[in-house]
Order: C-alpha cells, then sequence, then structure tokens
C-alpha cells in the first residue's frame, strides 16, 4: 500500500479497494482555507507527514457509496423561511360555556391550532397547557384545582378533554342524553351519508360508553334507551337520586314506584279540592259557580229574579187594594173613598151631571189641574 498526502492507494496484493479521502479532508474546505489563509499554500514538493500523523482508512466500494450518499442527504436545506413556518389558525375563544354542543366546537378548534404547530407542542404537557391557558369562569377555577392534584407530566390531552367534558355535564348524562338525542336523530336534507354517519356514530359511542353508569356494559344501551323514554317527571326524578338502580329490573322497578306515588298525589289533590268546594258551598259561591258561564247556573238564576218581580207585582197590587181610601177624594164626583181613575159616578155629590169616567185611564198634569179647578168652582 502507498500512503499520500490524505489519500490510501491500494496495492496490486489489496484487490477491491479504493482510494478515499481521509474523513477530516474535503475539497471544497481545502479550497476556501487556501484563499482566506495567510499561510502559503504547500506544492506538491512539500514534505509528507509522518505515517503516524495521518490515519489509514481502508473502505470498500459500498462503504464508499454510502458515505457519498449520507453527505448529499445531509446537505444544507434550500427550503425558505415561509416553508419552515408552521401553518398560522386563529386561535380559539375564551371557553366558559356550559354547553355540549358549544365544547365540542371549542375542543376542535384547540385540536386544529395544536395540529398546526407541531414544533411549537411537542408532547402531551405542551398541548394541555395550551389548551388550559383558554379556559375561563368556572372551569379556570376547576381547572387550578385539578392541576394541583395530579401529575402534568403523565396527564395527556385525551384525560384533559374528558375531564373537562366531565365538567359541563356528568358521564351518566350525557349517555342519557345522547340515546336521546340518537333517538331522534335523522339524516337532513342536502347532508351526505358520510357526515351522517359521523354524527350518528358519536350519539352511538356515547350512548353505549360504560363510564359514568352502574349497569353492566351489555346492559347499559337498552338500560339508557328505556330510561329516556320514561316521561320526563319520572326520568327527571331518577337523574336527581345521585345513585342510579343498579341494574334493568331495578330500574324498572324504580319507575314504577314513582309512578304510583304520583298518581297518588294526583288523587289526593283531586280529594282535597272537592272537599274544599263542598265546604265553602253554603258560605258563598264556588269557584267553579264564580267563573263558569254553564247554562243550568244561568237558567237556575233567571227563574229566581222572575220569582222575585212577580213577588213584588203581587206585594204592591195586595198594597193598592188593602190600602185605607176613606181619606183620599175623588176630584171628579168629589167624593170620598175612591180616586177619580176608580169613579164610576155620573154626577157629582151637589148634583150636577159629569162626563163619564175614564177608568183606567192616565190623565196628564193638565187634566187634572182642569179636573181640579173645576171641582173648586162647583164647590164654592
Amino acid at each position: 500500500m502507498v500512503t499520500t498526502r490524505g489519500m490510501t492507494s491500494p496495492t496490486p496484493d489489496e484487490p477491491g479497494t479504493v482510494p478515499v479521502p481521509n474523513p477530516g479532508f474535503v475539497h471544497e474546505e481545502e479550497e476556501a482555507q487556501d484563499h482566506t489563509s495567510t499561510e502559503p499554500a504547500q506544492d506538491a514538493t512539500s514534505e509528507e507527514l509522518p505515517p503516524q500523523a495521518v490515519p489509514q482508512v481502508n473502505m470498500t466500494m459500498e462503504m464508499l457509496q454510502a458515505l457519498i450518499q449520507g453527505l448529499r442527504t445531509t446537505g444544507p436545506s434550500h427550503a425558505t423561511t415561509s416553508e419552515r413556518r408552521d401553518t398560522k389558525v386563529p386561535d380559539p375563544k375564551r371557553f366558559a360555556s356550559k354547553s355540549i354542543k358549544e365544547f365540542e366546537e371549542w375542543i376542535e378548534d384547540v385540536e386544529n391550532n395544536i395540529s398546526s404547530r407541531p414544533r411549537s407542542y411537542p408532547d402531551e404537557a405542551s398541548k394541555v397547557q395550551y389548551a388550559a391557558a383558554w379556559l375561563d369562569g368556572d372551569h379556570r377555577i376547576q381547572w387550578r384545582e385539578k392541576k394541583n392534584s395530579i401529575n402534568l407530566q403523565s396527564f395527556t390531552f385525551d384525560d384533559f378533554r374528558t375531564w373537562l367534558e366531565d365538567q359541563i355535564e356528568s358521564p351518566q348524562n350525557r349517555g342519557i342524553n345522547s340515546a336521546m338525542a340518537l333517538l331522534s336523530l335523522t339524516q337532513s336534507n342536502g347532508q351526505d351519508p358520510e357526515a351522517f354517519y359521523s354524527k350518528f356514530s358519536i350519539l352511538y359511542e356515547k350512548a353505549r360508553e360504560g363510564s359514568g353508569g352502574p349497569p353492566p356494559a351489555e346492559d347499559l344501551f337498552k338500560y339508557r334507551i328505556f330510561l329516556a323514554k320514561l316521561l320526563p317527571k319520572i326520568r327527571s326524578d331518577i337523574t336527581r337520586m345521585g345513585t342510579l338502580p343498579a341494574k334493568l329490573p331495578d330500574l324498572i322497578t324504580t319507575a314504577q314506584r314513582l309512578y304510583q306515588i304520583e298518581k297518588q298525589e294526583r288523587r289526593l289533590e283531586r280529594k282535597a279540592e272537592n272537599e274544599n268546594n263542598n265546604r265553602s258551598g253554603g258560605q258563598g259561591p264556588t269557584r267553579n259557580q264564580e267563573g263558569s258561564d254553564s247554562k243550568p247556573t244561568r237558567k237556575r238564576k233567571y227563574r229566581s229574579d222572575h220569582n222575585d218581580r212577580e213577588k213584588s207585582q203581587k206585594k204592591q197590587k195586595s198594597f193598592s187594594k188593602n190600602k185605607d181610601k176613606s181619606t183620599v177624594t175623588c176630584y171628579r164626583c168629589n167624593r170620598t173613598g175612591h180616586y177619580a181613575t176608580e169613579c164610576k159616578a155620573t154626577k157629582t155629590a151637589e148634583g150636577n151631571p159629569i162626563s163619564p169616567p175614564k177608568l183606567n185611564a192616565t190623565h196628564t198634569k193638565k187634566e187634572k189641574e182642569t179636573e181640579k179647578q173645576s171641582d173648586k168652582e162647583q164647590t164654592q
């Protein structure tokens, strides 16, 4: 083997080897050094370095090709600044809502921001820290308490999402509400089947998920569907119990018991109302009598008023007949004991003829005055 500066040449007894540049020797770097160095460049007649100063390297053709390929792939990057910059996505809004729908929209915005800046959020802790920075209101206070009780290094972004969702809606209520939404879910006009299936799949999985409910997983979906279809009053009473019945038969028994209690309460309320109406019947009109316009009530009232008028008229006639008329003087005949309208005389008390009486006639004021004046002249 013949050794020159920076090169090792094979000898005839060493087949398969080629001259390989020394690992620390690069032509371009040497050329640049020659242009910048103040020392004169060495020519071919320069003194050779001693053998121990230059490491001896033997390399096969395959090794050389691999080295050249590695140098090419690790060359300086020519990507522009805009290509290396992360894609800019609008920041999410401050989140303080108690709505599951708004939570899903907000968490999607957070995930889009994180995925658009992979170098800014390389691990789970940085993702959680970024999402928590946008919390507001009660969620912000609850997160301060939560992070003091956990190891943030082992708390993943999925853990954060589940925790926040539980703060908005308990797992058991979330499963029940998802079951109700699933039953009423239909594909809308203009909605493609893939988008509809995506929504359907989310609700289906939430309705079946086993967390947050005591029933076994195989009965959970049937359990929640039955609970979702109960009467609102009974369903509300069951969900407010804190701990749901353990199994579906227990749920049915509880619902039946609540139904019987509610039925008994309605019966007692009707009974108490009827008793109050009966007690107030002799003291005055009841609520029904005051507010009702039923025909029997009006008919009874009409008959009562009619009877009262008849009685009053009879009393007036009886009083008129039985009244003492001994002091009454008829201005027509000048006799006492009757009124002029009742006078039947043809002559006055003095014997003078008079016109026939106007029986049951109503005299005007002028006629009465004329008659009175005539009677007065006759008496004089």
